[in-house]
């Protein structure tokens, strides 16, 4: 058995917390793994904070282009946050 319960839910207090730590750097987004090395986390708790952040509407889906090992741009799946704005 591992040491994490999958059932465990995460607050949405603990998900706006986690993603406060982020730099506001990336407005592209940020794909799985760079969550999971930012954050510091586990890929359990990545995956529970995107399906709450979906959920929840505080996280949407994209594709954004990163240098993959040959140095070309490839299309990959992000994970962007809606940041609560004024007026848009």
């Amino acid at each position: 058995a591992r040491g994490v319960s999958m059932a465990e839910d995460i607050s949405i207090e603990e998900l706006l917390s986690e993603l406060r730590r982020l730099d506001k750097s990336s407005d592209d987004g940020y794909t799985f793994r760079e969550l999971q090395n930012k954050l510091g986390v586990s890929k359990v708790r990545v995956h529970r904070m995107i399906s709450t952040g979906l959920e929840r509407k505080i996280i949407t889906p994209g594709r954004a282009e990163r240098k993959s090992i040959d140095g070309s741009l490839r299309p990959v799946p992000v994970y962007r946050f809606v940041h609560e704005k004024s007026n848009e």
